[in-house]
């Protein structure tokens, strides 16, 4: 299944939330909407910084499976969270995509 990095923004409302419930409620909850979505968490990681994410997930998402990320988007916005997500590839899936780019032909050259 593809993984992504799932990069996580709290505003100041869902902060306090996270701080009240704790991260283990959070990741339970997170946990739970991507099984019934068909994806799978691998990881969840919050970093409370000054700047840049909150938190960081790794997550497995069944191929053609966007809605299980727009669930999670959906859930997050509605929560005063937002998100962003980037497909990463294992250093194997990275090279098969850099042979199969290798005979893409580049425009205007």
């Amino acid at each position: 299944m593809p993984k992504f990095l799932i990069q996580v923004n709290f505003n100041q409302e869902a902060a306090k939330r996270l701080i009240e419930d704790g991260g283990t409620k959070r990741a339970a909850a997170v946990q739970e909407l991507m099984r019934q979505q068909e994806a799978r968490l691998e990881s969840l990681y919050f970093s409370p910084q000054n700047d840049g994410p909150d938190a960081f997930a790794i997550v497995e998402v069944p191929v053609g499976g966007a809605d299980a990320l727009g669930a999670l988007a959906l859930a997050g916005r509605t929560g005063g969270i937002t998100l962003t997500a980037r497909r990463i590839f294992t250093p194997e899936e990275l090279d098969k995509l850099a042979a199969k780019s290798k005979s893409v032909p580049v425009p205007g050259k």
